[in-house]
């Protein structure tokens, strides 16, 4: 989950598609009875069936490490299988869980990426650039982890230059190189001073590429 307090903050209008256009995913329910049950105790995808809240099953609910019973534990064999669930589950839906948008990356010979608040002033720096007849692109990192390797590392592999612009030291640059391996040139812009960074900042980077 990225925190985000200029997103966490942005008020505008929305449009709420209609609910026959909303996919519905139901999570498998128990198919054993009450006393059996084992509210975390996985299929062999790691998935753990979940009873509905009056359907006569007990189900215990906690923030911490816990047993397949929903109980906290400090056991190492159950702290570890704990993990290795978590773990498991993450690696398998990798394709479903990272998420990215593009614009303009068919015919890009330079691109931005960036995520949360940024992303917006990177959009409309994008824009202004490409309505001057530069060939830049945008891909806007919707997951930060896992990171979205298999969307990347073909876009660097077609660019001469990618721009990141972060309200940090370069956080995620330094993932964007370890996939890049010098394939193309990866240029920084960071801001720490507590000012947001502006499209016309963006734009200006880009010029110079």
């Amino acid at each position: 989950l990225l925190s985000d307090e200029v997103v966490a903050h942005t008020r505008e209008c929305v449009e709420l598609p209609d609910t026959s256009e909303i996919k519905v995913v139901d999570r498998i329910r128990p198919s054993v009875p009450p006393d059996w049950y084992k509210p975390y105790e996985g299929d062999a995808r790691g998935v753990s069936p979940m009873a509905a809240f009056g359907d006569g099953y007990r189900h215990h609910v906690t923030g911490l490490i816990h047993d397949v019973m929903g109980f906290p534990t400090q056991k190492p064999s159950e702290v570890e299988e704990f993990h290795l669930r978590q773990t498991k589950k993450i690696s398998r839906g990798f394709p479903d869980i990272q998420m990215t948008k593009g614009y303009f990356l068919d015919d890009a010979e330079t691109f931005v990426i960036a995520y949360g608040a940024v992303a917006r002033s990177a959009l409309s720096a994008v824009q202004e650039a490409r309505e001057a007849g530069i060939k830049v692109g945008l891909l806007q990192l919707i997951t930060l982890f896992p990171f979205p390797r298999r969307i990347v590392a073909p876009l660097l592999g077609q660019c001469r230059s990618v721009l990141i612009p972060e309200m940090n030291l370069g956080q995620m640059s330094r993932e964007i190189q370890r996939v890049n391996q010098g394939v193309c040139n990866v240029v920084k812009y960071n801001r720490i001073d507590g000012k947001f960074i502006t499209p016309r900042e963006i734009y200006g980077q880009l010029i110079k590429l």
